[in-house]
């Protein structure tokens, strides 16, 4: 138990706080409005992370909305995910959502590492989620609810790159201690 509270006292301390999303969300105090320290790209695709993306993963970056979630990966997962633990059909395929800060640094991507980049990422919510029993509802076509939503997030990939803290990630006391 001794080990477990200090692994969670450690995993506690990293907080990231410096990225040009945490900037603008102190400009703007909203992160619904465009950021005078974002370009175009970058404001559009956190527009469409506000109306795509922010019913899992949360619009100010502190904590995820959804705990788990089907994002529509596979119809048939080799690993079930929470379902694998709980027996329950309603959690077959259900992973953790991911916090997004730093993400361009945590490749490769799902819970099975399937995407290299976070281009491989986007393209499969552009053309490549699978129906699934459990898919979540914000990832079904509303007019066809048997399909799943076909989504247009090309410039989603320039606002992922503002989530990285380079002052938290250059942190020493992060670092590898067994690098030299």
């Amino acid at each position: 138990s001794r080990i477990t509270e200090a692994l969670q006292e450690f995993l506690n301390s990293f907080f990231s706080v410096d990225s040009r999303f945490d900037v603008g969300i102190r400009r703007h105090s909203t992160p619904l409005a465009d950021f005078s320290n974002f370009n175009a790209v970058e404001n559009l695709g956190k527009s469409l992370f506000m109306i795509h993306c922010s019913t899992c993963h949360g619009q100010d970056m502190t904590n995820a909305v959804m705990r788990v979630a089907n994002n529509g990966l596979d119809l048939h997962y080799t690993d079930q995910g929470v379902g694998g633990i709980t027996n329950k059909p309603g959690d077959m395929g259900l992973f953790k959502v991911p916090f997004l800060r730093n993400i361009q640094q945590t490749g490769p991507y799902m819970h099975d590492g399937r995407f290299a980049t976070l281009e491989e990422v986007v393209e499969h919510y552009n053309s490549g989620i699978r129906m699934h029993p459990n898919l979540h509802p914000s990832l079904k076509n509303p007019l066809y609810p048997d399909q799943p939503k076909r989504l247009n997030l090309s410039a989603l990939v320039a606002f992922l790159h503002t989530l990285t803290d380079g002052t938290f990630l250059e942190q020493k006391r992060f670092s590898d201690p067994f690098r030299k």
